[in-house]
């Protein structure tokens, strides 16, 4: 699994898989999907290409303007739930690359979202 976001894809595989392993997890969480929108105002989408672009190994955007955006407002939202303890987390695409983050901070919740 490369993400935290393709958490409902692993389930389902599970369910189809190893039933009984699914009945366990299914049992413990309860996961689910949604994509978050907004809309980005135009004086923003500049700063937003900027902030959010995927760069190239010398920090070079690499996508349009066009893609950045629409990956940005249009996110996939994964919440996670454990039925036994009542605590929940929300994972967002975004997490780790959003502004004011240091480097090493990045690096290691791209680990996490592993």
């Amino acid at each position: 699994m490369n993400s935290i976001l393709e958490v409902e894809n692993k389930i389902n595989t599970l369910k189809k898989e190893d039933e009984d392993s699914f009945r366990i997890i299914n049992n413990i969480f309860h996961v689910s999907s949604a994509t978050g929108s907004m809309r980005i105002p135009s004086t923003y989408k500049t700063k937003v290409q900027q902030l959010f672009g995927t760069k190239d190994e010398n920090g070079e955007i690499i996508e349009s303007k066009n893609e950045v955006i629409e990956r940005v407002e249009n996110q996939k939202v994964v919440k996670t739930y454990n039925k036994w303890t009542g605590n929940g987390s929300l994972f967002n695409s975004l997490r780790a690359s959003r502004p004011g983050i240091k480097q090493n901070e990045k690096e290691d919740i791209k680990k996490k979202n592993r």
